[in-house]
């Protein structure tokens, strides 16, 4: 009987070469790096998402 999370159809995977576990890490490691680059996205455009959570809500600029 194959492991959980590995067999496919009748224990062939042409598609999923890797295990369930590198696909894991895989995930994780694509995770860290969006969240890097969503980061550095705001950081880089922080006055304009300031000044438009301002306009939004009606703030004024103290």
């Amino acid at each position: 009987m194959p492991s959980p999370g590995r067999g496919g159809i009748r224990g062939l995977e042409p598609f999923f070469i890797f295990t369930r576990h590198t696909w894991t890490d895989i995930h994780h490691l694509l995770a860290i790096i969006f969240s890097l680059l969503v980061l550095i996205h705001i950081y880089l455009h922080w006055e304009w998402f300031v000044s438009t959570t301002r306009k939004v809500f009606g703030l004024r600029k103290h």
